[in-house]
């Protein structure tokens, strides 16, 4: 109303005014636009109503209702199957045919999950309450041995997520959660017990079995890198191309003379190198810095020696990291040293082949492109394989 009054105010004043015939057309023209636009500002307002006024409807529990009747009813929660290879395999005939031979039933969990009975169980008794989910009114949990092999299925044979749901009659998304949680909890739970740096009257003992092995004395670990191929991360161009013509991730271990590793650093891109990846660790700065490896010196005809790393020539040299020799004509002192340097070296190349060997996902057998659970994965395996170790 009060636009309308505006309005005719205004055509009084125009009228007013007076003027010619062509001052009247142009105040016709003008008349006409404020007309024109009054109207078209009152549609759009009923425009936006009626917008913001249908939404609200549907949000009331009546067109609720008839929204739900229109919706499809769900069939089922979950695809009904029949027991898969855990339920039929591991737990009845394995269990059937090892109380007649007890070592047939040990070598199918060797093949299948790369570590004994024994092992297998002592891991589900410690660290599967971890793993547990709880039983709903919707579906029965998965059991914690269950799971965890699961994990350890997909880590020893690098299979997909598609064929271990096949085999193990459970979903693909299950599987996927599953292991995604395993890996998670293995490495959180079991880094800091299984891969620790031997400290105070350890490095003694390290010290005598590599001297015992390999006749290198004063030695205090073992240190080498290897690459685990990983699919090319899309966010980050070829920063993970090495120079062995694959995408990779560096995992750099240090070991003790029976290939138990004692210091893992994994997740750096390929392109970087052993020795960035060394400069770059936790080991470097507290060997360096003197804690780790100076608590425990020798004397060497006459000499004062703290316990060092032998390392091959990608890594740089020093007072705490020694490498061979470079040259031919050597005189016999610096061969023979070469010498024992090379066979202590062996035992951490060995070590990585047995890693490969029983982890398949190491291998890049199972292409995964994100980088920080490539990393997870690393940790996983160098500490599972520690356990297999001290369980022989």
């Amino acid at each position: 109303m009060a636009d309308i009054v505006l309005l005719w105010i205004y055509l009084f004043s125009l009228h007013q005014l007076g003027g010619g015939c062509a001052n009247r057309r142009n105040r016709l023209r003008r008349t006409m636009f404020v007309l024109h636009r009054q109207q078209c500002l009152r549609r759009s307002r009923e425009s936006l109503s009626r917008l913001f006024f249908l939404p609200s409807l549907l949000a009331l529990p009546p067109f609720q209702d008839i929204i739900r009747s229109l919706q499809a009813p769900r069939r089922f929660w979950a695809a009904p199957r029949e027991r898969g290879f855990w339920e039929k395999d591991v737990c009845e005939m394995w269990r059937r045919m090892g109380r007649k031979y007890p070592d047939w039933e040990d070598s199918q969990y060797l093949q299948h999950f790369r570590m004994s009975k024994d092992t297998f169980w002592y891991l589900s008794q410690m660290y599967g309450k971890y793993l547990e989910k709880e039983t709903t009114h919707l579906r029965r949990a998965l059991p914690q041995a269950k799971r965890l092999a699961i994990v350890l299925h997909w880590l020893a044979q690098a299979s997909s997520f598609a064929q271990i749901a096949a085999l193990y009659a459970i979903g693909k998304s299950t599987v996927v959660a599953v292991v995604h949680q395993g890996i998670d909890v293995l490495r959180v739970k079991l880094v800091p017990e299984a891969i620790r740096f031997p400290t105070g009257s350890e490095p003694e003992q390290v010290m005598v079995d590599f001297e015992a092995l390999c006749g290198l004395p004063c030695c205090g670990g073992a240190l080498d890198g290897t690459f685990m191929p990983i699919k090319k991360p899309a966010e980050y161009g070829d920063t993970y191309f090495c120079y062995k013509h694959f995408n990779a991730i560096i995992v750099l271990g240090c070991m003790d003379a029976r290939g138990i590793f004692t210091f893992v650093n994994s997740g750096r891109p390929g392109s970087v190198g052993d020795s960035y990846t060394f400069r770059h660790s936790a080991l470097y700065q507290k060997v360096t810095s003197g804690e780790w490896l100076a608590h425990s010196p020798q004397t060497i005809e006459g000499v004062q020696l703290n316990p060092f790393l032998v390392a091959d020539a990608a890594f740089p040299l020093a007072a705490n990291c020694m490498k061979c020799y470079e040259g031919s004509g050597l005189p016999p002192q610096k061969h023979s040293f070469n010498y024992s340097l090379i066979r202590t070296r062996r035992v951490v190349e060995k070590a990585f082949g047995r890693l490969m060997g029983r982890w398949k996902v190491m291998d890049g057998h199972c292409k995964i492109n994100d980088p920080v659970f490539v990393r997870q994965v690393a940790m996983v395996c160098c500490v599972l394989h520690d356990i297999c170790e001290r369980c022989q």
